[in-house]
């Protein structure tokens, strides 16, 4: 073959390639409802703090910088009911901590401020919670489930099976095999969403979608809220610690993903999606769940984020 010929055919087969590459990207805006925005709305319930390093929450933070990691509880409200997304730390976290949690982790997880959910909620008469749906089922995300034994408790059938199987300090057994919580199992649709090929929509009305976030557990889930005012929020669960790490494309420190990520590499993976969407969405709040800075930000129960 001509040189001159072999060049063009290599360059033709080149942009083929780029562009079907492209293709294949999934388009990282996220979809809106169709109709008037429903009267969707959060609000922060932070349960407890743990002090810790900038350094010890992502791969690029500072070891000289002081922040705080939150334990906390969402509550969402619609229309068509209200939910909260993980329970934050419970009345019984105390003595479940210091039966259960390893020794050489203790001084790490520490925490204070100790404030939980459902002491918050009914100081203020709200209704009965019926609906508890979980990002992941991590200690410190399941804490407080004895406190709502009204409420059904939503996790993906691989979720429940590693919240079952999984050991200390991932998952403290008391907090998880007491008879009464009411587990419900869900299956995410196998329909797009956006740039995950995945979705459950919690009311049919798309405001409230849940979507996988797989590896930092076998069955993490993130939400995705589109609030009254239009504007959309996408919590993350643990997928980050930090949003400078989704800001980044940082994954957790060495030591930090190799004690609390499932699967380091995926939770990277999945860091570098929530990076393309933070970037294709402009005016998104991306929510990690023990990020104090962007809790602080938002306020705290009972304020609420419209």
């Amino acid at each position: 073959m001509p040189k001159a010929l072999f060049s063009i055919v290599a360059g033709v087969a080149l942009a083929v390639c780029s562009i079907l590459s492209m293709a294949a990207q999934p388009d990282p805006i996220l979809p809106r409802p169709s109709g008037p925005a429903p009267a969707v709305k959060f609000t922060i319930i932070k349960t407890g703090e743990t002090p810790t390093r900038d350094a010890l929450t992502w791969a690029g933070g500072s070891w000289s910088q002081k922040v705080m990691a939150n334990h906390v509880a969402i509550l969402v409200s619609h229309p068509s009911g209200r939910f909260l997304l993980d329970s934050g730390l419970g009345t019984q976290t105390g003595r479940h901590f210091d039966d259960q949690m390893p020794w050489w982790v203790k001084p790490l997880m520490r925490y204070q401020g100790f404030s939980p959910a459902r002491a918050q909620l009914d100081a203020r008469g709200e209704p009965a919670i019926s609906r508890i749906v979980l990002t992941h089922g991590h200690w410190d995300h399941v804490a407080a489930l004895h406190d709502f034994p009204e409420a059904e408790v939503w996790l993906t059938a691989g979720e429940l099976d590693f919240v079952r199987t999984a050991k200390p300090p991932a998952v403290l057994p008391v907090q998880v095999n007491a008879p009464g919580i009411r587990w419900h199992t869900y299956a995410l649709a196998p329909r797009r969403f956006g740039p995950f090929e995945q979705h459950l929509d919690l009311f049919g009305d798309g405001s409230a979608v849940l979507v996988p976030l797989f590896g930092h557990t076998p069955g993490s889930v993130g939400l995705v809220l589109t609030l009254s005012s239009g504007r959309q929020a996408l919590f993350i669960g643990d997928v980050a610690w930090r949003v400078d790490g989704v800001t980044h494309q940082a994954p957790k420190p060495f030591i930090s993903r190799r004690v609390v990520d499932h699967d380091a590499e995926a939770t990277h993976d999945t860091v570098k999606l929530l990076h393309a969407i933070q970037q294709a969405n402009p005016g998104l709040l991306i929510i990690p769940a023990h990020d104090a800075v962007v809790h602080d930000a938002l306020g705290y129960y009972p304020r609420w984020v419209e």
